[in-house]
């Protein structure tokens, strides 16, 4: 996480300020424009707007059992734990979804060692007014449970990887890139491979609070946290995603029919380059009217794309194209083939 932050999060944000590589120039170019280059920062803003809590009632017949000291260090712990567990699925739910580039394999059939090999070429290469080439040492690789074993069991099982211990539970670097494994990357998403610092996530909690309710023999015991979630280098962020299946449509007269596409939560429908709708399933129906959208004459090439936003799968190739063609005269009615 990126912890260079400034401001006070008690306003409500905080910023990260990102600085443009310095660039030389020929000897006494300051001296005869008397003055230097100023320093170019982008300035990121992170807003905290998420705001939590957890609440529960604990009876005293629950306390006299266990101890109030007991209970309420435990219920603690456990609250901590799940304020852990949100923000962690929020930062890499965040990270993959502003992700700026998104890795797919250059060619089917490669082992999983070559694919990631590929990621990481791909992200030590990039170039740009802030970077000029990414060292592997300042690289971490965050992979699903999945992908990692995937990539273990490939390494445990290549001779010439004797030196991995197939008792250790981590393997730790992968070409010289810190790797992990972690179970809160969306359903989406196999792997995340980025530069440390690319995304921050401020946080605000209160002290663990337990107190008698009143008219009662219960105790309350709650925790308030605040936090928000922002990305600071996109172009520094390669998701390698699930990508969903190629969609399969049928058009009859001006009803675009799509048959559902495993994941997929929503359909966006083209007319040519242009978007012109978004739809959902509809009692696990996935229907269009055409004539809702569009109502000048001529010929349409009408494609599908599946998305799942909510689990920031890649989204799919668009489907093969139908023709829809309304005829001048007839309103807005049209014919499909």
């Amino acid at each position: 996480k990126n912890r260079d932050l400034s401001g006070d999060p008690e306003s409500g944000s905080v910023e990260v300020n990102r600085y443009q590589n310095a660039k030389s120039k020929t000897y006494g170019t300051a001296r005869y424009l008397g003055k230097g280059d100023g320093v170019t920062r982008k300035p990121i803003t992170d807003t905290i707007d998420v705001d939590r809590e957890i609440v529960e009632e604990i009876e005293n017949k629950d306390i006299k059992l266990d101890g109030l000291d007991g209970l309420l260090n435990r219920r603690s712990l456990n609250h901590i734990r799940s304020m852990v567990r949100e923000l962690e699925k929020a930062f890499w739910f965040k990270t993959a979804v502003e992700a700026e580039v998104e890795f797919q394999p250059s060619a089917s059939g490669l082992t999983i060692a070559q694919e990631i090999e590929e990621q990481i070429v791909a992200l030590e290469k990039t170039q740009n007014d802030y970077v000029d080439g990414v060292d592997r040492n300042i690289m971490a690789l965050v992979l699903d449970t999945d992908t990692y074993s995937s990539l273990r069991n490939y390494l445990d099982t290549t001779v010439n990887n004797a030196n991995i211990s197939t008792a250790n539970e981590t393997f730790g670097i992968f070409h010289g890139v810190r790797t992990y494994s972690s179970v809160y990357l969306p359903k989406g998403v196999k792997g995340l491979l980025f530069v440390e610092g690319m995304t921050a996530q401020p946080v605000l909690a209160n002290p663990y609070v337990g107190e008698r309710i009143g008219l009662s023999e219960a105790y309350a015991v709650s925790l308030f946290y605040h936090y928000g979630t922002g990305v600071v280098t996109p172009d520094l962020i390669s998701a390698y995603k699930r990508q969903l299946a190629k969609p399969v449509i049928a058009l009859s007269s001006s009803t675009l029919t799509v048959t559902a596409v495993t994941d997929a939560t929503e359909y966006d429908v083209y007319a040519g380059l242009a978007k012109i709708a978004t739809i959902k399933p509809v009692a696990g129906v996935i229907t269009a009217d055409l004539t809702d959208y569009i109502d000048e004459p001529g010929e349409y090439a009408i494609t599908v794309v599946a998305k799942n936003p909510q689990e920031a799968y890649q989204a799919s190739a668009k489907s093969d194209a139908k023709t829809y063609t309304v005829s001048a005269g007839t309103g807005s009615s049209g014919t499909g083939s």
